[in-house]
């Protein structure tokens, strides 16, 4: 502020402007309202736009990618009427699943079973696959 201050006032004395104390009023309040508004907030509106080109970006590309084929999901049904009750359940009977065909990581043979209202935890350490489960259980991770 004081190094902005100094540049305005040399350029002023260049000029050959009137150093009057009108001018020194008038030039304090606006030094004071632009290092306020303007100096102080220039690194977080930097940040901020910086931000704004990152996230543009990231919706634009997942805006522009091909629609997701679905028919790989694992299906789901519920018991009807004439059958012995009307309970929603999921049975996972040796599924496998990866994320590209030659990956490294693979979910192999999982299986298991829940009814409507279980309680479920699925516990693992950090990429274990917990999240890549419930993705291919949505269909987002092909089987």
């Amino acid at each position: 502020p004081s190094t902005f201050f100094l540049i305005i006032f040399g350029l002023l004395w260049y000029r050959r402007a009137p150093f009057d104390t009108d001018f020194f009023t008038i030039a304090f309040v606006l030094i004071s309202y632009l290092r306020h508004t303007y100096l102080n907030h220039f690194a977080s509106a930097c940040t901020s736009l910086s931000q704004y080109w990152v996230a543009s970006n990231r919706i634009e590309k997942f805006l522009m990618c091909d629609e997701y084929n679905r028919s790989n999901a694992i299906a789901y049904h519920s018991k009807t009427e004439n059958e012995e009750s009307d309970t929603l359940y999921i049975n996972v009977q040796q599924v496998s699943s990866n994320w590209e065909e030659n990956s490294s990581f693979e979910l192999n043979n999982i299986s298991f079973s829940a009814c409507g209202g279980d309680l479920i935890m699925i516990i693992g350490s950090i990429a274990s696959g917990k999240s890549s489960l419930l993705m291919t259980l949505l269909g987002e991770m092909p089987i």
